[in-house]
């Protein structure tokens, strides 16, 4: 019998975080306005002071300036801890505090560094080093921002998409043995169109989901296909077609979860990369700036 394979909590622990940090019991699009009101806010700053400076109402910033010094060493201090959330794990003994607590932190200090850089800067891009470190920390509070959006949604459509769900990096494992379920039916049945169809169409895309290329891909060519092996058949067979067509339909379902889970967590493959960069050129960015001042 097909049986669910999971829950939603056997999403990656690191989702649920980020969505609970949102607010549980908020509707996905009062999340989503929660996150775009969080980035205006933290993009405000620099609007108001970009425009104060221009009425000649406050100064412009200077990055070499009393102010612009003291922002920079405040933002490069929120970018170190922002970096310490991975290294962080492996210190879980030292009870530095809760993964809620550090994404809560990580999150909102993310947001809050954004207007420190920028007005650090001086609303001049610099030479190149300075331009470069830039652009990278931009596109990290962008990513950082896409990723929490989708945090906020995916799960969601996990949730209410997948009833069946499973772990998805076992999606392979966890379909052997519904594979090993509708073979034992077709030799059951013992009909060459059923074992053909079985040998041809439903083995290879229970064995590799979408990557075999069948029509079982598609729910309504699906359907279409096993109505027309039930007419071709006796209806005393009918029960064992339906079970094979759930068993598709299940493997459809966990299809449609493994690329939901892709989206779910691909961002990092970008965020996480140019953290990392931004963060090695902001320490020269400062030594050079050192030296300069020296």
């Amino acid at each position: 019998m097909i049986e669910p394979g999971g829950t939603f909590a056997t999403i990656v622990p690191i989702a649920s975080e980020l969505r609970v940090l949102i607010g549980r019991s908020l509707s996905v699009r009062s999340r989503l306005i929660r996150v775009g009101l969080g980035t205006a806010l933290a993009m405000l700053p620099i609007g108001v002071w970009y425009v104060l400076a221009q009425a000649e109402i406050v100064p412009w910033p200077q990055a070499s300036g009393p102010l612009g010094v003291w922002l920079g060493l405040i933002g490069a201090a929120i970018i170190f801890f922002e970096m310490a959330i991975a290294p962080r794990k492996w210190f879980r003994g030292w009870r530095l505090g809760s993964t809620r607590t550090w994404m809560r932190w990580h999150i909102w200090l993310g947001l809050a560094v954004l207007p420190v850089i920028v007005i650090h800067s001086g609303f001049n891009w610099g030479g190149t080093l300075s331009t470069v470190t830039m652009l990278l920390f931009l596109l990290v509070i962008a990513s950082g921002v896409y990723g929490l959006a989708l945090q906020q949604v995916i799960p969601k459509k996990i949730f209410d998409e997948i009833p069946a769900e499973t772990i998805a990096s076992q999606i392979d494992f966890a379909i052997s043995k519904h594979v090993s379920e509708a073979r034992g039916i077709v030799d059951d049945i013992d009909t060459k169109p059923l074992t053909d169809f079985f040998n041809v169409t439903l083995d290879p895309y229970l064995q590799n989901g979408k990557r075999a290329r069948t029509a079982l891909t598609s729910a309504t060519e699906s359907a279409r296909l096993f109505n027309r092996l039930r007419s071709s058949l006796a209806d005393e067979y009918d029960s064992g077609i339906s079970q094979l067509e759930k068993i598709a339909d299940l493997r459809r379902l966990w299809d449609r979860q493994a690329r939901l889970n892709w989206w779910l967590h691909s961002w990092l493959a970008v965020h996480v990369p140019l953290s990392v960069m931004m963060t090695g050129l902001m320490v020269l960015h400062a030594v050079f700036a050192m030296k300069w001042w020296w």
